[in-house]
């Protein structure tokens, strides 16, 4: 969503652990120039490099991720 962040709260399961988030931003949902993913800018090419995941923590069987207004994400659970 353009204008809302989501709060977002899920059981993990018994197996999992942890995760991994890559993290997509940019200066407008339309922007062409200066989107990041994890960190690290992706070019007009397609190219991207130098990426850094931020760490997902699981606890008590749940996961909890606040998305920003006009963001995605990526995630990685692993057992």
């Amino acid at each position: 969503d353009a204008t809302q962040a989501a709060d977002i709260s899920m059981p993990s399961g018994r197996f999992l652990s942890h995760g991994r988030i890559l993290r997509l931003t940019g200066p407008s949902l339309t922007a062409k120039n200066g989107v990041l993913l994890g960190g690290a800018p992706v070019a007009a090419n397609g190219s991207w490099t130098g990426a850094k995941y931020e760490p997902l923590k699981i606890t008590s069987g749940s996961i909890s991720l606040h998305v920003p207004a006009a963001s995605a994400m990526l995630v990685w659970l692993e057992g």
